[in-house]
């Protein structure tokens, strides 16, 4: 029976992480194997700070969310939650062949889920888990282009909802770090607006979309710090 050094060897092989996170990783694995059975933070009360790991070893948001917390119940089960806000914005003049051209652009948006999530046997060594939840986000994009006088404006806003499920694993190299690795799938229902203004005077068009997609998402790696 292959040993879970080798086991985690061939995930990572196959992850797409780089060669010196591959490495980092397999020296937890082998470093800690002696202290596998020991107690972990999976335990009504624990919280953890969540974040996912890329490659060269740096540290983003996990799920796309900016904050993400997770609150265990029990030691088979936890509530996972995060939000993450987004805003930028961008302005840009060029004057080609004497043209005057501007380009401005504003974007905002907002995106949360929560997890319901459940660990079937929460002191092995490694331990599986899967989780299920709603999602939703919005985003809005405001853009003005002018040349020569004449503008161009477009407002653009949609609203995300859907069901989340996860699936996935979780190894702790010491009591308060735990590493795992996920999958999710997504169900999600999506409804946009989009209007655009042209001319003097003002004529405008606006289109209305509905969609619905489901799909998986690739691995991903993330570490979690308990307190």
């Amino acid at each position: 029976m292959a040993s879970l050094e080798e086991d985690m060897l061939k995930g990572f092989r196959s992850s797409g992480l780089t060669h010196s996170t591959q490495a980092v990783f397999l020296l937890l694995a082998l470093g800690a194997s002696d202290a596998r059975g020991e107690e972990n933070s999976l335990t009504a009360g624990s919280w953890a700070l969540q974040f996912q790991i890329q490659n060269n070893l740096t540290l983003g948001n996990f799920d796309g969310l900016g904050i993400a917390l997770k609150r265990h119940l029990s030691g088979g089960s936890a509530l996972r939650g995060g939000v993450n806000f987004t805003t930028s914005g961008s302005s840009q003049e060029l004057r080609p062949d004497s043209v005057q051209t501007r380009a401005d652009s504003d974007l905002r948006g907002v995106r949360a889920a929560l997890h319901y999530v459940w660990y079937p046997r929460p002191q092995a060594d490694v331990n599986l888990f899967m989780g299920i939840g709603p999602a939703f986000g919005y985003l809005s994009n405001d853009s003005l282009n002018s040349a020569s006088g004449r503008e161009r404006s477009s407002e653009t806003s949609e609203w995300q909802v859907g069901a989340h499920g996860i699936l996935g694993a979780e190894w702790f190299a010491t009591r308060s770090l735990g590493i795992h690795a996920e999958y999710e799938i997504a169900y999600q229902y999506a409804s946009s607006e989009a209007t655009v203004s042209t001319g003097t005077p003002e004529t405008k068009v606006t289109r209305n979309t509905d969609r619905w997609s489901f799909g998986t998402s690739a691995v991903r790696f993330g570490l979690s710090v308990y307190f």
